[in-house]
Parts: C-alpha cells; sequence; structure tokens
C-alpha cells in the first residue's frame, strides 16, 4: 500500500503538469496562428503610416501584441520555471514556451528597431 504522502504528492504533481501543459498548449497554439498574421498586420501598418502620415504614428499600437505575448510567456515560467515533478510532456512543453518568448521576443526587437530608424 502506498503512503498517503506519496499519493498527495503524486496527486499535486500530476495536477500542476496537466496545468502546465494545457496552458503551453494554448500559448504555443496561439502562436501558430498569431505570429504570422500578426507580421502581415504590422507590416500592412508600417506602409498604411509611411504612406499616409508620412512617420510612424500608429505603429507604436502594434508593438503592445508581442510585449503582452512576452508577458504572457513570462508569467508562464515565473509559475512553472521550478516545478521539479515535471515529465517528458512538461519539458516538452517549457521547451515550446520558451521557443514561443523567443518567436515573440524577435518580433518585438524587429518593430522596436523599425521604429527607430523610422525617426
Amino acid at each position: 500500500m502506498i503512503s498517503r504522502e506519496y499519493a498527495t504528492l503524486s496527486a499535486f504533481a500530476n495536477v500542476v503538469n496537466t496545468r502546465a501543459c494545457n496552458l503551453a498548449k494554448e500559448i504555443v497554439s496561439r502562436d501558430r496562428i498569431f505570429a504570422p498574421v500578426f507580421v502581415a498586420a504590422s507590416i500592412f501598418l508600417h506602409f498604411l503610416n509611411a504612406r499616409s502620415f508620412g512617420s510612424l504614428v500608429f505603429f507604436w499600437i502594434a508593438v503592445w501584441t508581442p510585449a503582452i505575448q512576452l508577458l504572457i510567456v513570462a508569467a508562464w515560467h515565473a509559475r512553472y520555471r521550478k516545478f521539479p515533478l515535471g515529465d517528458s510532456a512538461f519539458a516538452r512543453a517549457r521547451r515550446q514556451v520558451t521557443w514561443s518568448g523567443r518567436l515573440w521576443g524577435l518580433i518585438l526587437a524587429l518593430q522596436v528597431a523599425v521604429l527607430l530608424a523610422g525617426r
């Protein structure tokens, strides 16, 4: 028979593991759809601003989306980073969320570079 402490720890690990993996799946599935659409919309907004206003007046709005996505990734890492009982699915979820953070960090860096070059 297993001890009560082991059963409690196993149940806790299972719940945390499942929640972390489900949240990571939501983050990654959003990236597959949202990142290409957002990049295309950013390019369109850049050219629209450059033609209409001669500057990047409204392009600053486009910086918020990758910043929010980076905050979501940072929140996932802050919550689950030190979880020592993760299984292989948890390790895969951590890699995917890290990749997501790098993707949105790159998009944000490119947008800031465009903003600074447009000054």
